[in-house]
Parts: C-alpha cells; sequence; structure tokens
C-alpha cells in the first residue's frame, strides 16, 4: 500500500498595482471654423505648483508633436495666454476627419480631432449619392482616434465594404498560369 505524501501549498499576498486609465478626449469642431480650448487638458496633475506655466510647456510640446499630422488636414494651432489662463486655438480648412493626436505627457494617443462638415445634413452618404458625386473614403494607415470606433457613420462602412466585396467578386475566377523554369534539382512531391 503505498501511501501518498501531500505538499503543502501556500499561498502569499501581493501587493496589487493600481493602473490609472488615460483620460481620452476627443475635440470635435466644423470645417473652416475656429476652436479655443482651454488648455487644462493637457495636465495629468491638478495640483501642480505654477499650473499656467507647465500648461504652455505642455502646450508648445501638445503643437510639435503633431505638427505633421495637423498639417496633413490643413489645421494650425497656436497657444493664447490672455494673462490668467493658456488656451489653445484650432483653426481648421475645408478638410473633414478624425485624426489622432499625440499626448506631450505619455507619448501615446490619448487624444484625438473630429473635424465635422459644416452643414449637419441626416446622411453625407445618401446626399452624395443624390448629386452624383462618387466619393470612396480612404482609411488611412494612423491609430485610432480614442472613443470613435462607435462613431463612424454607417455609410463610411458600407462604402469600403460594398468597394472591397465588388473587388473579390471581380477576381473570384479561378485561373491556372503556366510557368517555365530550368531546375536544378526535380520538383513535387518526395517519397521517403
Amino acid at each position: 500500500m503505498a501511501l501518498q505524501r501531500r505538499r503543502r501549498v501556500t499561498f502569499t499576498q501581493t501587493q496589487l498595482c493600481t493602473i490609472e486609465k488615460t483620460k481620452s478626449k476627443c475635440i470635435e469642431m466644423t470645417d473652416l471654423g475656429i476652436l479655443e480650448l482651454p488648455g487644462q487638458f493637457l495636465m495629468r496633475d491638478e495640483k501642480a505648483r505654477n499650473p499656467e506655466v507647465q500648461i504652455a510647456r505642455l502646450a508648445s510640446q501638445f503643437i510639435r508633436d503633431n505638427r505633421g499630422i495637423l498639417k496633413d488636414y490643413g489645421v494650425s494651432v497656436e497657444t493664447k495666454y490672455d494673462g490668467q489662463n493658456v488656451s489653445l486655438s484650432f483653426t481648421s480648412t475645408n478638410c473633414i476627419g478624425a485624426l489622432p493626436l499625440l499626448s506631450p505627457t505619455s507619448g501615446r494617443t490619448d487624444y484625438g480631432l473630429i473635424i465635422k462638415p459644416r452643414f449637419d445634413w441626416s446622411g453625407l452618404g445618401p446626399m452624395l449619392s443624390i448629386m452624383g458625386w462618387k466619393i470612396v473614403p480612404t482609411p488611412l494607415r494612423l491609430p485610432m482616434v480614442p472613443g470613435t470606433e462607435r462613431k463612424i457613420p454607417p455609410w463610411v462602412l458600407s462604402s469600403i465594404t460594398l468597394h472591397r466585396i465588388q473587388l473579390m467578386l471581380e477576381n473570384v475566377n479561378r485561373t491556372f498560369g503556366f510557368t517555365e523554369a530550368d531546375l536544378s534539382a526535380p520538383k513535387g512531391v518526395s517519397f521517403t
């Protein structure tokens, strides 16, 4: 009769690390518009000694880090100081879209800028279709704008999806291609 030996297992309690969630913020504005936004959203530590000095530094770093993508969308940003508060002034052109913005404190895409059309139609896709415009939105190779994955209009998703399905159906036919090549060894099934 064999005796089973019991092994004593002890569990130690470890201190759990608290993970601070980053605050995502989407800035919304219209095309050909001006938006002035207080620079407080750039601060992570609310209890800073001289908050306006730190906000001014973060604002200039925010503009410097996002200069390229803002220029691609025709958006200009400048800092303003009225003697008490630092603010960011966004000026947009006739470009619409959503773009991710880097945070000066974390270096990640914690912010996003959504530029909407000035005229609030019930659906831009049906309106453009009636006018005869054939515009298929082009998804860019950029990170997602935080918090916008549910705000994508259905006509944008359907236009991209339908275009891809059309391309797939056009290339459904199976074809075989013949190639000729001089090989140094036989190619095919090997028997071992």
